[in-house]
């Protein structure tokens, strides 16, 4: 990683919470480590723990061989590159975007950066800032193999667990946003819970723990799921649309007995109906995943 005609062996870009903590476990690794943000005084702590200021995103990018990018999203990216592209510092260069962005913009900024004579990394960081360089972090990234290679053991430095996802530069945004979106459902789902057991005078923090205790129930069943989708085998049904959508029937009639809010039943039970009509109801709940794939002609539109 050492290159003695540079001035750093990494750059970070984005002083964020999660930008600090990886530029400060770097820096706690020995790494010789610039850094910049728009806002200057964030890289405060940084400098007194050791770290270059550099004067611009030109400037942390020019002065180092790889640099790491932890800001808001893809935009915000392209934002802060603007002016870097124009100067050509990416040339011969490695950059490493650790930012949430689409498929699309993961695409579009390795296309960019290659163009621009660099080599692009495109990653997500599966942790909170207080686990980056533990082994409860996880990194999954994407990319040119041979780039990867070359910066693997900088990105162990980071996390316990990295997840080279292989070639496709979108792979690992891909990867997130699957994540992502089964958690939004989780997290609406324990919210719903919650108010539930509030409603029955039932402790929420037992509510937790009982989930918790579930955990690996749950995974085994979302593994075997994961395993229905792949092989299009729906006939299996351990838990069969019809049931689920007789147990939502429940759900809803609880909801609106306690006056909860209905939402999320609702949808859920509409998606469930759809499944029935496409004549599913006798196939594993894992079937509802053909009528959100077909969700175009359904004529179904959130409005969003």
């Amino acid at each position: 990683m050492t290159n003695n005609n540079l001035h750093t062996e990494v750059s970070v870009i984005g002083l964020g919470a999660m930008g600090s903590a990886v530029a400060r476990v770097l820096l706690d690794k020995g790494l010789n480590t610039e850094v910049w943000n728009r806002d200057v005084l964030k890289a405060g702590p940084l400098v007194a723990q050791g770290a270059i200021q550099a004067e611009s995103a030109t400037a942390a990018i020019a002065n180092s061989p790889v640099t790491i990018a932890c800001l808001s999203d893809y935009q915000a990216t392209d934002l802060v590159l603007q002016p870097v592209f124009a100067s050509g510092a990416l040339s011969g260069k490695t950059f490493i975007q650790l930012s949430g962005g689409t498929a699309n913009e993961a695409r579009t900024l390795a296309a960019r950066i290659s163009n621009s004579g660099g080599s692009c990394l495109n990653g997500n960081i599966m942790a909170w800032p207080r686990q980056i360089g533990s082994a409860e972090a996880m990194i999954t990234i994407c990319g040119p193999q041979p780039v990867y290679n070359d910066v693997a053991e900088l990105l162990n430095k980071l996390a316990g667990t990295v997840s080279y996802l292989g070639p496709a530069d979108g792979a690992s945004a891909g990867l997130s946003l699957a994540g992502l979106s089964y958690l939004s459902a989780v997290w609406m789902g324990f919210c719903h819970g919650a108010l539930i057991c509030q409603h029955e005078g039932l402790s929420v923090d037992e509510f937790g723990l009982l989930i918790e205790s579930l955990a690996p129930v749950v995974g085994s069943d979302l593994r075997r799921m994961g395993q229905a989708i792949h092989q299009g085998n729906f006939a299996e049904a351990e838990t069969p649309v019809d049931r689920v959508s007789a147990d939502l029937d429940i759900l809803v009639r609880n909801a609106r007995e306690a006056d909860l809010d209905l939402r999320l039943a609702r949808l859920t039970k509409n998606v469930l109906a759809e499944a029935q009509k496409a004549g599913y109801g006798g196939q594993d709940v894992s079937a509802i995943f053909n009528v959100l794939r077909d969700h175009r002609s359904s004529g179904y539109d959130a409005g969003l």
